[in-house]
């Protein structure tokens, strides 16, 4: 049984899926499937509420928004606290060929997201352990 880190205290994997889904690492129904493993590799018990909102969100135009509203909580990967690992998503994001971080200025140069990728491989070890049904060019 896989272990999800979603809850308020220990949100590491909660905390990287939205930030790859603010990063445009993923699209909104690849964040909704990952919602949908958690729910599946979950006991039933050990399922926040919320989690099920998450797998459902419609695409309104503030869908970040609406996550942190249903989840009670800012979700927090500590991991992605340092830029190098942060522009790691960005770099994957352009890997899959999306060009910039949707509601936010391009704040880093694709070339310059690439080689955080490259110097962050657990960065695109961690992806592939989030999101398995994903895979990355080139991978």
């Amino acid at each position: 049984m896989t272990v999800w880190h979603i809850t308020k205290g220990d949100s590491a994997d909660l905390g990287f899926a939205v930030a790859a889904l603010i990063a445009r690492a993923v699209s909104l129904n690849e964040f909704k499937q990952w919602a949908d493993r958690v729910i599946v590799d979950l006991p039933a018990d050990a399922l926040p509420p919320w989690i099920y909102d998450l797998s459902t969100l419609e695409d309104n135009g503030r869908v970040v928004p609406a996550i942190y509203e249903n989840i009670g909580f800012a979700p927090y990967d500590p991991v992605l606290e340092a830029q190098g690992p942060a522009a790691a998503l960005d770099g994957i994001a352009f890997l899959r060929g999306q060009s910039a971080r949707v509601g936010y200025d391009l704040h880093i140069k694709p070339e310059a997201a690439r080689t955080a990728l490259d110097r962050h491989k657990e960065i695109a070890a961690r992806f592939h352990a989030v999101f398995p049904f994903i895979e990355l060019p080139g991978a």
